[in-house]
């Protein structure tokens, strides 16, 4: 069923199945591990894509669990976000990406490779899964659970030490690898520690923030600026952190980096 297409690297799938052409620094992402010659070792298989809003954390995170879903036989795909409805909208978008691929370019016959399709999870031919789950508050319901890869939404809102207790195991028997995702929330996450020391963690790390994406809707933003407190937009938009804002910045710095947008 894969014959033609298992050279492809991501980008090259969300081209072909559905016409997404990335821009450079998602690219660069997505694409991590597959470059010809890349030589990617088991301590830093795992991603953090420290990336701002409006950048498209959720697409490059869709095309990334269909990719691995697709591409990789007996494969447990699992999407986490701290809440139904942040986990949910993420995989509403993966089926989305399918839904269109298949209407768009009912050729490519990207439909076949599902066997079974609910509200949580994507069943693929090649006995590969996505499944789509909140974490919740303790992490019991995803407790014991297995993993070859595992993207988590909205990665900085996931504060309490018991939680990266159930993560943490998932892929130790596989090992799979980890993308941690979201926007910079405070110093009080793992997410955050993950960011000072990517290496000491042993992540590969992305940053992007509003500027670099030539589709945000930056009107939008600049008027955010009028009505968000400064240290809270800079954090959102331009991967500043509130605390790192408030300790080491004067204003007269602050006034002079936001003026260049």
């Amino acid at each position: 069923m894969l014959q033609g297409i298992k050279h492809l690297k991501p980008s090259d799938f969300a081209k072909f199945y559905f016409d997404f052409e990335p821009f450079d620094y998602q690219k660069e992402a997505l694409d991590f591990g597959f470059e010809p010659h890349a030589s990617v070792s088991d301590e830093y298989k795992n991603v953090q894509l420290v990336w701002s809003r409006q950048v498209g954390k959720s697409t490059i995170a869709a095309i990334r669990a269909i990719f691995a879903g697709v591409m990789n036989d007996n494969w447990t795909v699992l999407v986490l976000a701290p809440t139904q409805r942040q986990s949910g909208r993420l995989f509403r978008k993966i089926k989305r990406f399918i839904t269109e691929s298949a209407q768009k370019y009912p050729e490519l016959g990207l439909v076949k490779f599902i066997e079974r399709e609910t509200a949580t999870i994507i069943e693929f031919a090649n006995g590969s899964e996505i499944l789509a789950l909140p974490i919740t508050e303790t992490g019991d319901n995803i407790r014991g659970l297995t993993a070859h890869c595992i993207i988590i939404d909205e990665c900085a809102e996931l504060t309490k030490p018991e939680i990266w207790a159930v993560i943490n195991p998932m892929t130790i028997m596989t090992k799979g690898s980890k993308w941690y995702i979201g926007t910079l929330k405070g110093k009080g996450n793992h997410f955050y520690n993950i960011y000072k020391n990517p290496d000491h963690y042993k992540f590969k790390q992305f940053m992007a923030d509003y500027t670099q994406n030539p589709e945000s809707d930056k009107e939008q933003i600049q008027l955010d600026r009028e009505t968000m407190p400064l240290a809270m937009w800079m954090q959102e938009y331009l991967n500043v952190p509130m605390e790192e804002l408030d300790s080491f910045f004067p204003s007269a710095l602050v006034d002079r980096i936001i003026g260049k947008f």
